[in-house]
Parts: C-alpha cells; structure tokens; sequence
C-alpha cells in the first residue's frame, strides 16, 4: 500500500551555465564586500590624516611660527611623514626622523652653504616647537641632540694622552652644524680646516660617548671651529660603579678644600655653610643630588646618608664635586665623588646599592643594570 501512494520527486540538474552564474554572483559579493571594506578604511584613514594636518596648523599656529617657517614645516612633513604629520611636529623621534632624511648625515653637499642655512631654518622650526631637548638620562643618538654650552674633550689623536686633550663647549648649533669654542680659561687648539677631530663627551644621567668630527672652517667671532655633524656615536661604559635612584632631602655641609688635598683631616674641618639638597642617585663611588643655588667646584661637601636603615645610624661621608650642572628653574646638579671614605664604609654603601638593584622596591623585580659607567 506504501508503495502505491509513494510520489516520486525529482531535482532539477544545474546547467553549466546556472553554476557558472552563481559562481559569478559569488565572487561578485565577495569583491564588493572587500571592495566596501577597503573604501572605508581608506576614507577613515583620509579622515584621520585631514584631521591630523588641523591638529599641524593648529600646533603651529600656537607656536608662533613665520608664515615661511610653516611653509617649511608643511613641505617637510609632506616629504617624509605625510601618513602621521601631527607626530612630526609633537614627538621629538618622529620630527629627528624628518631632519635626518631632509638633512642626511652623509649628504653631497653638507659642506654647501645651501645646507647650512636649512640647517639654521630646521633648528630655528626645532626650537619653536620645543623639541629641542633629549630627556635627562636618555641616550643621544647624534651631535644634533647636544646642547649649548656642553663641554667636549677634543684631540687629533685618539690615544694621545689626558694632557694633549682640549676642553671646548658648544658655542652654536644647528641642524647643519656645530661651532666648539674653547671653555674658560683654555687656549686655542691648533686645528686645521678639514681636520679629523677624536671627541669624547659626558652627558649627566646618561653615558660617556665617542665620536669623530670633521673640521668644517675656522670661526673668528667667536673664535672656535665650525664642524660637521655625525650619527656615528660610541656610547661607552660611564660609571665604575653602579648607581641606583636614590631619594634624600638634607642638609649638605660644604668645607674648605687645599689645593694639593690629602683629605687626612676632612672629619676636623669646621662646615663653612649649608644648603638643602635632594639626592636623585648613588653609587659606592659617589653620588648625585640638586641644589636651588650654585655650588663651587673647589669646596669639599660633607652629608649624613642614611641608607634606608632604622637601626643603624646614618653614614657620614665626604666627597670632593665632579662636576655640576645647571638645570632648569635656577636648579643645578651636582656629582660628587666619595673622599676619605674607609673601606668597610665602602662596602656598606655597595651592600645597599646591590640590594636595591635586586629587589628595588622589596619586591623580586630585578633592577635595570644601567648601561653607563657609573
């Protein structure tokens, strides 16, 4: 009976020509998705970048900036960051970025005056949009990071001993060039035009680096030499010892140094004056702090460290200055090196540094050695 009432239903076959259809369709909907999908990105993306070069004329408009200082501006990012122009002029590593491929390193014509003057324009572009400083204790990545008045060690040979370097500082800089002249109370070195010089340099926080400058021309007013720049920096080991963070707030003591100083008699001497200072680092050779008044470089500086200890009594310690460097908002930091300090006195400062530098905060978290000699 089931056999009698039973239909048979049949499917029709599809053609060549129907799959070939639907195929068709099938791909058609697919590139039109991805086809819609790129379009958006891409209008987004167009937005983003209008909105971006708003934010430019905006920045620039704040800053102040020459109408031909803007135009520059406008062609240099077009040129070398059009993608992300509101970084190039924000972010110090993106507007380098620009300056290094407008200006190169290892450019024909660096030695054209054509090259100075832009140089003089990018510098003038750098300034006004603040950024023309590397953070305190960042690596500089060429001699267009340096600052004003920095000092320079120069020589024409680089194993020619302490004596026969030249201390120079930083006259003039640009993103062309660097004028050295010679610091206070040096002579002149004899230098020639064309001259390969050996320089090495300290950066507070940061390292010491090595380097090598082409002598571009003699300056006369002021006298110095004008140089080219480099990105060919050796950073080198800074310190001998390694430093930690370091926070204090106390009394600094400062006492007469002699000229030729033994240092037998540091404890007797009576304090000439003081001053507050805030420590920011220390090490087992010495440390760093900040003073709101300038302190010479000839006195000695007498400071109680108190190492984190509850129990024990602070470590009074003597160190002669290094070395002292102005800050900002009339700030100035001061390295110091420890004197007259007993070796088991040593060895507590180092127990604590180390500590410190395995467990920072007391926790497990191993503390960055820092790449610097010091």
């Amino acid at each position: 009976m089931g056999e009698d009432n039973f239909i048979p239903v049949s499917f029709p076959v599809a053609g060549g020509k129907a799959i070939f259809t639907a195929a068709g369709l099938f791909i058609l909907f697919i590139t039109g998705t991805f086809g819609l999908e790129l379009y958006r990105r891409r209008r987004e993306r167009k937005l983003k970048v209008a909105a971006e070069w708003r934010g430019v004329t905006q920045v620039l408009r704040e800053r102040k900036l020459t109408a031909e200082e803007k135009t520059c501006v406008e062609r240099l990012v077009q040129r070398h960051l059009p993608k992300a122009p509101y970084s190039a002029v924000t972010v110090r590593n993106e507007f380098d970025h620009c300056v290094n491929a407008e200006l190169p390193f290892n450019a024909n014509d660096r030695e054209s005056d054509a090259y100075a003057e832009r140089g003089v324009i990018l510098r003038d572009i750098r300034m006004q949009l603040r950024l023309d400083r590397v953070p305190q204790g960042h690596r500089i990545y060429s001699t267009r990071d340096l600052e004003l008045n920095h000092e320079i060690f120069v020589s024409t040979k680089a194993d020619a001993p302490v004596s026969e370097w030249s201390r120079m500082v930083v006259a003039s800089i640009d993103e062309g060039r660097l004028l050295l002249v010679p610091a206070p109370q040096e002579h002149m070195p004899k230098l020639t035009t064309g001259q390969e010089l050996r320089c090495r340099l300290w950066r507070e926080e940061d390292a010491r680096y090595a380097f090598s400058l082409k002598i571009l021309k003699q300056e006369m007013n002021p006298p110095g030499w004008i140089t080219l720049h480099t990105d060919d920096l050796k950073r080198m080991q800074a310190r001998a010892h390694f430093r930690i963070p370091y926070e204090q707030v106390s009394d600094v003591g400062v006492i007469n140094a002699m000229k030729e100083d033994d240092f037998r008699d540091v404890h007797e001497r009576v304090l000439v004056t003081r001053f507050r200072g805030r420590f920011t680092s220390l090490s087992a050779g010495g440390f760093a702090l900040i003073s709101h008044q300038p302190v010479p470089n000839q006195v000695l500086l007498r400071v109680a460290l108190g190492l984190g200890s509850k129990t024990e009594e602070p470590l009074l310690t003597h160190a002669r200055i290094v070395g002292t460097h102005s800050l900002s908002g009339g700030r100035y930091l001061v390295r110091a090196s420890y004197v007259a300090l007993k070796e088991e006195e040593r060895e507590r400062v180092a127990h604590y540094v180390t500590k410190r530098q395995k467990y920072p905060h007391g926790g497990m978290e191993q503390y960055e050695k820092p790449k610097g000699n010091g």
